[in-house]
């Protein structure tokens, strides 16, 4: 549209151009164009509508070469961390008044992490998996959050829809499986033949009240033999405010006992998953198209504004 118009304003200055051609004749002008003042006037005339040409090219060529939309192609890239955490949560009637704090806890451990992929799962005499393996921390908190919810408001329909599938087995195998349900966080890690950092935040009382298929040693060994890392949180109720055989099993396996009420717990957990040394996964996005105007805009803008002061100063 700009180009147009330039061609429409030098037609309109070549038709006056020869309206004036054809004009009434004035004699005796010789010497009048030999005078030193028109013939400066005359130049800085000529100098004028060939900067106003030269500027019309740029801002013309400018132009069409914007209209063209010059790109480069561009490759997304992000770096994950090869870290996995699953959050595994007792849910069972002797700790469900407690949970509510317990998963304020693990919202505050998820705020410290960055790439990491972190899943929940929730257990009584059978397990849950709340949400899987993810590093989509939006996600990631609105479950949490919503858990919390829940479980400090006791809402029946919300503790229904949550609890769902979670006492699958209570009249024949009872409640509280720990042994079950640690052993069943295992089960969520995928990658297997991936070198990747795991860890299990295990949350319970470990306070068994049936007949599990596994029991919290059988649990913590088939971690160990997995190469995931537990850090056992003791939920303390009126009861204790330690467990002697949890604490003692994780430390024998060389992993990790927490009493809940240890409010250093959260920052030590963090500083040990993130010391897993595991190198980070690069992962190459998809290519986009990317627009490479360069300073051309300003060019143009500047040229434009020039061209048009010009123009007006000499009446072009």
């Amino acid at each position: 549209m700009l180009g147009l118009a330039l061609v429409a304003a030098a037609a309109l200055g070549w038709l006056r151009g020869r309206r004036a051609e054809g004009g009434v004749r004035v004699a005796h002008t010789g010497a009048a164009l030999r005078h030193p003042r028109l013939r400066r006037r005359l130049a800085v005339l000529r100098v004028g509508i060939g900067t106003v040409a030269a500027l019309a090219v740029v801002v013309g060529g400018g132009g069409a070469y914007l209209a063209a939309r010059p790109a480069d192609a561009d490759s997304l890239r992000s770096e994950l961390a090869s870290r996995d955490i699953m959050l595994c949560l007792d849910v069972s009637g002797s700790v469900l008044a407690y949970d509510a704090e317990v998963l304020r806890s693990f919202a505050t451990l998820v705020e410290n992490f960055e790439g990491e992929r972190v899943g929940l799962s929730i257990f009584n005499s059978s397990s849950r998996l709340v949400f899987p393996l993810t590093s989509d921390y939006a996600l990631i908190t609105d479950q949490i959050d919503s858990a919390v919810d829940v479980m400090s408001t006791q809402n029946p329909a919300g503790l229904n829809r949550l609890l769902a599938g979670t006492e699958a087995g209570v009249e024949a195998y009872g409640s509280s499986l720990i042994g079950d349900g640690l052993v069943s966080c295992l089960y969520s890690f995928n990658f297997a033949d991936d070198e990747r950092a795991r860890t299990v935040i295990f949350a319970t009382d470990n306070q068994l009240a049936g007949q599990a298929v596994f029991t919290l040693a059988d649990g913590i060994e088939r971690a160990k033999e997995r190469d995931v890392v537990v850090h056992g949180v003791y939920i303390s109720g009126p009861w204790t405010d330690d467990d002697a055989e949890m604490r003692d099993l994780l430390d024998a396996a060389g992993m990790y006992y927490y009493p809940f009420n240890d409010i250093g717990a959260a920052g030590r957990i963090v500083e040990s998953v993130q010391a897993q040394d595991v190198e980070n996964v690069v992962v190459q996005g998809d290519a986009v198209m990317v627009d490479r105007p360069g300073r051309w805009p300003a060019v143009i803008a500047g040229a434009l504004v020039v061209l048009l002061a010009l123009a007006w100063r000499f009446k072009l």
